[in-house]
C-alpha cells in the first residue's frame, strides 16, 4: 500500500532521482498528454539536441524492454506473499527467497529482495507506464502521414556532417527523417534583392569599416548557406526557415509567437518540394 511505498529503504533511495528524471519518463509523458486532451490536432516534440534526440526516439523500446524482461518478473514473484501461493510454490517461493537473502547478506544487504518488494508495490504504477510506453512507441514508430520527424539544424560549418551523421544513426534504428529543416536562415526575398546583388559586387573603397566588415559578413553567410543547402539535398528533402527578426529580441516567445513560427514553418513544409 502507499504507507509501506513510502516507507520502503528503496523508494527512497530512488525517489529525488526518478522525480527528476524527466528523460526517462518523457516518452511517458508524451502519451499522458494525449489521455488528458485526446482532440489534440498535432502534438509536436522539441527534443534535446544531438544525439540526445536518438536516444529518446529509442527510449520507449528500451524501458518496454526492460519492464518487461523475465529478471523483473521473477524478483516480484520471489518477493511475493506465500500466503498466496500453494503448497509448491510456497517450497518454490520460500526457497527462491532464501537464495536471494543469502546473497543480500554476502553484500551486506538483502537488495535483491528489497528490489523485488519495492516492484511488487509499484505494479500499477508500472502497468500504466508500461500502457503509455507502447503509445508512446507507435507514436514514433508510426511513420508518414502521422509522425514526422524533423532534424534541424543552423547554418554552421558542420551542419551537413551531424544532419547525415543523425541521419544515419537514425536510419539504422529504422527511424527515416521526414526532411532536414535549416533554421535562421537568410530570407529568399533578401537573398534576391538587386541592390544586395549590386552592394556586394560595388567597389567598396569609398565605405566604412563597418559597411565592409557587414558585406563580408553577408558574403560569408550567403556562401555558407548555398554551400550547406547543395550538399544536403543529395541526401533528402531540405527546407529553410528564414530567421524572422521580430522574434529574435524576445526573452520568452508567447503562444501568438510561437503560432507565427508554427505557421512560417508550415508554409515552407508545404511549399519546398
Amino acid at each position: 500500500n502507499e504507507r509501506q511505498l513510502f516507507a520502503h529503504p528503496f523508494f527512497h533511495a530512488v525517489a529525488e532521482k526518478i522525480a527528476t528524471a524527466t528523460e526517462t519518463l518523457a516518452p511517458a509523458r508524451m502519451a499522458e498528454w494525449l489521455e488528458h486532451h485526446p482532440d489534440t490536432d498535432d502534438l509536436i516534440i522539441d527534443t534535446a539536441p544531438g544525439l540526445h534526440a536518438v536516444d529518446f526516439l529509442d527510449r520507449p523500446d528500451r524501458l518496454l524492454s526492460f519492464l518487461d524482461s523475465k529478471i523483473l518478473q521473477w524478483l516480484k514473484w520471489f518477493a511475493g506473499d506465500a500466503r498466496d501461493a500453494n503448497i509448491f510454490q510456497k517450497a518454490m517461493r520460500s526457497g527462491a527467497q532464501g537464495i536471494l537473502k543469502a546473497l543480500g547478506k554476502a553484500g551486506g544487504e538483502n537488495i535483491l529482495l528489497g528490489l523485488g518488494e519495492l516492484l511488487l508495490m509499484l505494479d500499477q504504477v508500472l502497468y500504466r507506464m508500461l500502457e503509455r510506453l507502447h503509445v508512446a512507441r507507435d507514436l514514433v514508430r508510426a511513420g508518414l502521414p502521422r509522425t514526422r520527424i524533423y532534424l534541424v539544424c543552423a547554418i554552421r560549418d558542420d551542419s551537413v556532417a551531424v544532419a547525415n551523421s543523425l541521419r544515419q544513426v537514425l536510419q539504422s534504428k529504422d527511424l527515416k527523417p521526414a526532411a532536414v529543416i535549416l533554421n535562421r536562415t537568410i530570407p529568399d526575398d533578401f537573398r534576391r534583392d538587386p541592390g544586395l546583388t549590386g552592394a556586394l559586387h560595388q567597389d567598396r573603397a569609398d565605405l566604412s569599416a563597418d559597411e565592409n566588415l557587414y558585406y563580408d559578413f553577408v558574403r560569408g553567410m550567403l556562401a555558407m548557406q548555398n554551400n550547406v543547402e547543395q550538399l544536403l539535398a543529395g541526401e533528402g528533402r531540405v527546407c529553410s526557415l528564414p530567421i524572422l527578426p521580430h522574434l529574435e529580441q524576445r526573452d520568452q516567445l508567447r503562444l501568438r509567437d510561437l503560432e507565427q513560427l508554427g505557421a512560417a514553418l508550415e508554409n515552407r513544409l508545404n511549399v519546398q518540394p
